[in-house]
């Protein structure tokens, strides 16, 4: 949908350019006319409802519950990126213009609970919880839930009295609408003359709609064996959650790892 951002970002600034021309001569009048006053508001409605219609384009794709991505993702385009860079990040009024059109970016917490799998969970903790069908089921062995706040609130304990259930960490991500934000757990160690990230980390941005925030997330879980990293997790999706929802993610391991892993992710909104 904003693959063109560039053709476009350049099609406005001709009409700004065109429009920026028009005032300048009209100001340059000592006397405007009244012919030219009624064209230059004109010619500042137009612009203004064209920008307007422009960038606030309605949605019409449609976004699957879940959508498991083939390699780590890349921040979206949204409409008010579009908006400020069409006109000019770096310009005072740029930001000021982008407030009024789109408002405030709202704020999004990330509140995560990592929980490691090990041993007798893998066969008990579908029981413990018991939950409805999940929203989405793969087959590689990767299974997510959209949850209210209540349903978390019940399950996250019996996740943590279940066998073989071990809290890990739980991180905490404070973005906006829009804007990515990351996680390291770990240490950088020298392979190959180079320093590698060895660890967990998590990677999210997310964009928030009506009646749901989209989210963009890449985890990985790495260990250093015998000199060299083993990737043991690897999870890049795009979440469509249902405002008001949180997710759960429950990837057993794959046949190089022993562990797998437990994600409560608490609502977005």
């Amino acid at each position: 949908m904003f693959a063109n951002v560039g053709s476009e970002s350049r099609f406005w600034q001709r009409i700004w350019h065109n429009f920026r021309c028009v005032l300048v001569f009209s100001c340059g009048v000592k006397r405007p006319t009244r012919p030219w006053l009624l064209t230059l508001a004109g010619l500042t409605v137009l612009l203004a409802c064209a920008l307007i219609s422009f960038f606030r384009q309605p949605e019409t794709e449609t976004i699957e519950p879940v959508t498991i991505l083939s390699k780590p993702f890349v921040l979206p385009v949204t409409p008010r990126d579009r908006f400020a860079a069409t006109l000019g990040r770096n310009r005072p009024w740029v930001a000021r213009a982008e407030r009024a059109f789109f408002g405030e970016r709202k704020p999004v917490k990330v509140s995560t609970d990592i929980v490691r799998l090990t041993g007798a969970a893998f066969t008990n903790i579908e029981a413990a919880l018991n939950p409805e069908t999940p929203t989405f089921n793969h087959t590689n062995a990767l299974k997510v839930w959209f949850l209210n706040e209540k349903q978390l609130k019940e399950f996250g304990p019996k996740i943590l009295q279940t066998p073989g259930t071990e809290m890990w960490t739980n991180p905490q991500l404070l973005m906006a609408d829009g804007m990515g934000g990351s996680i390291f757990t770990g240490q950088s160690v020298p392979i190959n003359r180079k320093l590698t990230e060895v660890g967990f980390s998590m990677r999210c941005t997310t964009i928030v709609h009506k009646d749901a925030t989209e989210m963009l997330t890449e985890i990985v879980q790495s260990e250093l064996i015998d000199a060299r990293v083993q990737t043991n997790l690897e999870i890049n999706a795009r979440l469509n959650v249902p405002k008001g929802n949180g997710i759960l993610l429950v990837k057993w391991p794959s046949d190089k790892a022993t562990n797998g892993w437990g994600f409560i992710i608490h609502p977005l909104q």
